[in-house]
């Protein structure tokens, strides 16, 4: 199908921001599945980003999800982002943390409220629409008013548009996340004890009914949980005025006792950027439905596998985009062939169809062997040593009152990087190694 039928052509202010040189950003739009192999795109681009260097001490890195459509993860872009750069608040050195979560949390409150203000007309044109078969029997309406329906039906898929959205912001040497949706960050560091094995870190709680406090939070509305399995992307997001104040008017929600789907975010912070933090990875909505496809639901796997594909095109690629480009690429070729091979040996797949992915790689001071501007991007990692990049270990967590330092736990080591130091030592053979990392120590067994 025509790329250019489904290409978003609004943009937004944020694209013209400056980009962070240390930041690399990949992306592929959705796409449905046919038996033959073929495949052609469903709709325009629902996700929305932005990696922005406001200036040498900071940083504003986002991610919005759209869910049903684009118009909220747009809003919600645009919004967040000039309520955290327009303020002037960034300029202020030195502030304390609490007044930079506040400030997190408030450029929420305002993207809500704001999302609030913009359906007004669309409520009133569905009131007056429901004014007009309010005493009519289903019969006489779905016989002389089904246009009614038409438009009530219109107006109500255009309620149910919400955004996730997950920003990463760096001020005063320091990392603030805050989420509120299905996107994901992970750090990636080096282990306390052993700079050999690096850890997994998952920083936000995923919002949905496998976050047992949020399925209990539904439970306790008097939903019927079964129903929603499959029908509720995430329990929380900006917009979706149908799980929110229209609750009642949802066929989903109407039996339960409150609001079902939550406005408010989870901040995370200050989280030291310390030496042993080696990268930075913020993963769209999509993107952490196809990681569950694809592996299992269980996040220590899932994370794991994500960064063992990371940590190998660092060793690969010359640019971080190159990196964060060829990890989406990969897994959306997973995705479409795991398709493939259920049809050809005639097992039921699951999904038929892959939505839009954006990957975030925020680089602290993971080394780059094969990269082009060395001197630029690994400037912080004159002083890592090869030897440090070994194993990986993850950890997570399903409580939505997690935090970056309580409970982190370690697991047995399970990535061999033999092949890592093979490739150094062929890339020193050649010439090729860059001058201002070491790579002399030798990985530990």
């Amino acid at each position: 199908m025509n790329n250019e039928k489904f290409q978003d052509v609004l943009r937004n202010w944020t694209d013209d921001l400056p980009i962070c040189p240390l930041t690399g950003c990949g992306s592929v739009i959705n796409q449905m599945y046919s038996k033959d192999g073929r495949m052609k795109e469903m709709h325009i681009n629902y996700e929305k980003k932005c990696y922005c260097s406001y200036d040498t001490e900071n940083f504003l890195y986002s991610i919005c999800t759209g869910i049903n459509g684009a118009n909220i993860s747009d809003f919600a872009l645009s919004r967040m982002t000039a309520d955290i750069l327009l303020g002037g608040q960034l300029n202020q050195v030195g502030k304390p943390d609490e007044e930079i979560k506040e400030l997190l949390r408030q450029t929420f409150n305002s993207a809500e409220k704001g999302y609030n203000t913009t359906i007004d007309n669309l409520l009133a044109t569905k009131q007056q629409l429901q004014y007009q078969i309010l005493d009519l029997s289903q019969y006489e309406i779905s016989q002389k008013y089904q246009d009614v329906l038409n438009r009530l039906n219109v107006i109500n898929k255009d309620l149910s548009i919400g955004s996730s959205v997950l920003i990463a912001l760096i001020t005063n040497k320091k990392l603030f996340i805050a989420n509120l949706g299905v996107c994901r960050a992970l750090i990636v560091k080096n282990d306390s004890r052993n700079d050999d094995v690096l850890r997994v870190v998952q920083v936000t709680v995923d919002h949905n009914l496998l976050n047992e406090d949020e399925f209990v939070r539904l439970y306790n509305l008097g939903l019927d949980m079964s129903s929603l399995q499959s029908s509720l992307p995430t329990t929380r997001c900006i917009g979706n005025y149908l799980g929110k104040g229209g609750y009642k008017d949802s066929e989903l929600f109407s039996q339960s006792s409150g609001e079902v789907i939550s406005s408010h975010p989870e901040i995370i912070g200050p989280i030291s950027l310390d030496d042993s933090v080696r990268f930075l990875l913020l993963l769209s909505g999509g993107l952490c439905k196809v990681l569950s496809q694809l592996f299992t639901n269980d996040l220590n796997i899932v994370n794991k596998e994500l960064v063992q594909i990371c940590v190998q095109q660092f060793n690969k690629q010359s640019t971080l985009v190159g990196v964060a480009q060829s990890v989406t690429n990969i897994l959306a070729q997973l995705h479409h062939d795991l398709y493939m091979k259920s049809k050809v040996n005639g097992i039921d797949c699951s999904f038929d169809s892959r939505e839009d992915m954006t990957l975030l790689i925020r680089n602290f001071s993971f080394p780059m062997p094969n990269s082009i501007e060395n001197s630029k991007n690994s400037t912080a990692s004159s002083t890592i040593s090869g030897s440090q990049i070994g194993t990986i270990t993850s950890y997570s967590s399903t409580n939505t009152s997690v935090n970056y330092a309580a409970g982190e736990k370690q697991t047995k080591p399970y990535v061999s990087f033999k092949e890592y130091f093979a490739n150094v030592e062929i890339a020193r053979k050649e010439g090729r190694l860059p001058k201002n990392i070491d790579f002399d120590d030798e990985p530990l067994e």
